[in-house]
């Protein structure tokens, strides 16, 4: 049995709550309820949940679910997989974010029981709301990883070759896709808009942002690594600084990699004050990556991210005439496999060899 409740939010708009029930004798033995924004979301989701319950015994199956010693539900094997492997990993916001995400569109899954049927079409219904095709392959990593975890680390026998076959699928039918390499860099008077900009705000910021963008642009830094330069880090004699923890796939925590520094780079570390903190840039790097969208949405600037200016760092190292080699002790990066996302050279700007 399903209803469909509609609710008036603080701000005037409304939100449709549908509750599925599974009854049996009089009583409920299951329930589950999902919020939208949007009537006809909440109507899909209902038609396509009667479906799954009513179709080879789902009903039974949900039922047999509830009595299991284990919760099998994505969302369940998704907390517990947040609680078992975040402390020891240390992933990122995106990461916490689509598995949050996950629970609420998929949550209600069984993983035992899965179908490939089940995930082709929420990837379907994915992309015909109008998300990317590579947000929607994220959606396959991350359930992947997460059922891999509790078939391997929690011996709970998920159904991983659904999502296998469905990644097969989706790929096939062109529904899913690798993220595109982002070749997006900065103008000259873009820049210059913002240092302008900034130079004149930045009297009522605690956040000097005309230097970190320069210093960005001068280092191929990313902001967090940014506001985590210390001070006793810094090896003048020899023009490099350790950058501590650097982002890396295999092992992030930990992973201290000494950089070189350009000549300009190291100008603008000098000339900031020395306080009590022993970072150089003592902010927090989501408030400078806060106020670079805000500087940039001021001055209708479209496109533009802060971690471009890593881009657009790289690109000028490769355009100074520093080999592949070289550029990899300025950025840190391990491989030219790695390094290779971040090079998007103008071809106007590439020098002609005799």
């Amino acid at each position: 049995m399903a209803t469909i409740v509609t609710r008036r939010l603080k701000d005037g708009s409304k939100s449709y709550r549908a509750t599925m029930r599974i009854t049996r004798g009089g009583q409920t033995v299951h329930a589950e309820t999902r919020s939208f924004r949007a009537l006809v979301l909440a109507k899909r989701w209902v038609r396509q949940r009667e479906v799954e319950l009513m179709d080879n015994g789902g009903t039974d199956k949900v039922i047999a679910r509830e009595s299991k010693p284990f919760d099998a539900n994505i969302a369940a094997l998704i907390d517990r997989y947040v609680a078992d492997f975040k402390s020891i990993q240390k992933w990122g916001r995106t990461k916490d974010h689509h598995l949050r995400l996950l629970q609420r569109l998929v949550g209600h899954w069984d993983a035992i029981t899965l179908t490939t049927e089940q995930v082709v079409e929420h990837v379907r219904q994915r992309r015909i709301a109008g998300t990317g095709p590579s947000t929607v392959n994220n959606d396959l990593i991350w359930l992947r990883t997460v059922l891999k975890s509790a078939r391997s680390a929690w011996g709970i026998p998920v159904n991983v070759q659904a999502i296998e076959d469905a990644a097969h699928a989706s790929r096939q039918l062109k529904l899913v896709r690798k993220s595109r390499q982002r070749d997006r860099r900065p103008t000259n008077e873009e820049l210059c808009k913002l240092d302008d900009w900034f130079q004149r705000i930045d009297g009522r910021m605690q956040i000097p942002m005309h230097e970190i963008i320069k210093f960005a642009i001068h280092s191929a830094r990313r902001e967090d690594e940014i506001c985590r330069l210390r001070w006793e880090d810094i090896n003048r004699a020899s023009m490099t600084i350790v950058v501590r923890n650097m982002k890396d796939p295999s092992q992030t925590e930990g992973n201290n990699v000494e950089v070189k520094l350009t000549p300009e780079a190291l100008s603008i570390i000098e000339r900031q004050p020395r306080n009590d903190s022993p970072c150089v840039f003592p902010h927090d790097p989501k408030s400078v990556s806060a106020a670079f969208t805000r500087g940039c949405k001021m001055l209708g600037i479209e496109g533009l991210r802060f971690h471009d200016l890593r881009h657009e760092a790289t690109c000028r190292l490769f355009e100074s005439g520093y080999q592949i080699h070289e550029v990899a002790h300025f950025t840190g990066h391990r491989s030219w496999a790695t390094l290779k996302r971040y090079t998007n050279l103008r071809a106007a700007d590439i020098s002609l060899r005799q």
